[in-house]
């Protein structure tokens, strides 16, 4: 699980426009007075049950049911209904989860041993220092025998008073390495060819992760050694702007609709030769099917921030796509675009 701050030029993207067949508002203007901030809490099915009231600023509430750190599901509630309001609807919330995650398998626990050494790769432009820092921070928390941080720096000149410098001094687990050429894509890819590990897992410089991201990300590929890449959770930092209000109530957020139990994606057998690759079969953790769509779907599964491939599948793939991501004019796509090309 990952938590990841929206930019605010996401509401640039959004327009109002005669030609809709849906009720949007007449202007940014009237859409962004509409977005009120949104409270995150974190509910642990074993602590007590919070109690959450509206007040002056917050009127909804983002809930996030967890069970042993792990969440298991995700709901708005109207905090002006009251406090034995809310409390019933999280207590709902809660049982649905239990009964959710209780048919859901463990990870299994490895020894730090038999875990896999990791790279991480993190590119920037040092456009947001303090988000930086938070990234930082919390990767040298991470619960993880044996990783690897690459910073790469993706910045065409650097200042005279380089704000990175004071970021990663007395740091010697974080190694900075210098990609001028734009785009993430292209630091992306130069992580790699710096990394020294068979796993290496990709985030950005306004995540925070979870202390286990490590450990799901080494226990997944353990498991099962025909995984090619290993996805997961991104979840809200904080919903305070309009731009990051309306990207989760109505676009859905990263990897929306969220799904909160481990599926597997894979080529669909039943595609015609010619077609082979372009639809994906879903299956859940029992093997069943659960939905099979056009490749370019996969976008709905998996985001940059939070993404692990084995080294020999990006090395066999041609890693990430320059023409793509942000800091190029395609602004985006180079996650999807990899993910196909497994």
């Amino acid at each position: 699980m990952l938590k990841a701050k929206m930019k605010k030029r996401r509401l640039e993207k959004v327009s109002a426009s005669d030609d809709v067949s849906f009720d949007l508002p007449a202007s940014l203007t009237s859409m962004a007075a509409q977005a009120r901030p949104i409270r995150i809490v974190m509910v642990d099915i074993d602590q007590p049950l919070p109690e959450l009231r509206a007040n002056d600023h917050y009127s909804d509430a983002c809930v996030v049911v967890c069970q042993k750190g792990v969440p298991r599901c995700m709901e708005m509630i109207d905090l002006t209904i009251g406090v034995p309001g809310v409390q019933s609807r999280m207590r709902e919330l809660l049982a649905e989860s239990e009964i959710a995650g209780s048919k859901v398998p463990q990870l299994p626990t490895l020894a730090d041993a038999d875990l896999p050494r990791i790279s991480i790769v993190v590119p920037t432009i040092v456009a947001r220092t303090e988000e930086l820092r938070h990234c930082i921070e919390s990767i040298e928390l991470l619960d993880y025998p044996n990783f690897e941080v690459l910073l790469v720096d993706n910045r065409r000149v650097l200042p005279a008073l380089d704000p990175l410098t004071a970021l990663v001094k007395d740091r010697p687990s974080v190694r900075v390495i210098r990609e001028p050429r734009p785009g993430i894509s292209a630091a992306r890819n130069e992580g790699v060819k710096h990394a020294d590990a068979g796993v290496i897992a990709f985030t950005d410089d306004d995540v925070q992760v979870d202390h286990e991201w490590l450990r799901a990300i080494g226990a997944r590929f353990v498991s099962d050694p025909d995984l090619d890449a290993v996805t997961g959770l991104i979840l809200p930092a904080e919903l305070e702007s309009p731009s990051q209000i309306w990207f989760e109530r109505y676009y859905g957020g990263f990897n929306g609709p969220r799904t909160f139990t481990p599926l597997t994606l894979e080529p669909d057998p039943k595609s015609r030769r010619l077609f082979r690759g372009s639809r994906v079969l879903v299956r859940d953790f029992t093997g069943a099917e659960v939905r099979r769509f056009a490749v370019y779907g996969v976008g709905a599964y998996a985001a940059g921030a939070n993404m692990a491939f084995r080294r020999s599948t990006l090395e066999r793939s041609g890693g990430f796509d320059v023409a793509l991501g942000t800091g190029t004019p395609a602004r985006g796509g180079e996650d999807l675009a990899a993910l196909i090309a497994i």
